[in-house]
């Protein structure tokens, strides 16, 4: 298998990482906006906004994984994937340094765990993006 599949399969995987992870983030704080806590309703209205980006940003990448199996310009789109996935990495680090004050200091476990796990996996699903794309730009060499 060469290095070209290998990062189409790694773009797509973490593209349906994004798409799901965005989803769940959304119906998570929509659940624990209505729970009735006041304590955890602020944190979780307050993240919704950024998980409705993460999924224009998964519609985004699905829609690159999907045109690296059909266009042949695999370079072109490595490069649109690399960069894709590090405004993702950019955006996540931004968000998780903007709302783990506001989570923390809150005190309630349910949304620390909630959105620093989704937080932590969209990491991973960013950093398998640009390996994905630096895979594509380095497959015949």
């Amino acid at each position: 298998m060469n290095l070209n599949k290998i990062g189409n399969i790694l773009a797509v995987f973490s593209a349906i990482i994004v798409f799901f992870l965005a989803i769940f983030g959304i119906m998570i704080s929509i659940i624990l906006a209505n729970i009735g806590l006041e304590e955890i309703e602020p944190v979780a209205n307050a993240a919704r906004p950024f998980f409705i980006v993460y999924f224009a940003f998964s519609v985004i990448a699905i829609l690159l994984a999907v045109l690296n199996f059909l266009i042949k310009k695999e370079r072109i789109l490595a490069v649109l994937n690399i960069i894709l996935y590090a405004l993702i990495l950019i955006f996540t680090i931004i968000i998780t340094f903007l709302n783990m004050p506001l989570i923390i200091e809150i005190g309630e476990d349910l949304p620390i765990f909630a959105f620093a796990s989704t937080f932590t996996v969209f990491l991973i699903a960013s950093v398998l993006g640009i390996v994905a794309g630096i895979l594509k730009i380095f497959r015949g060499q």
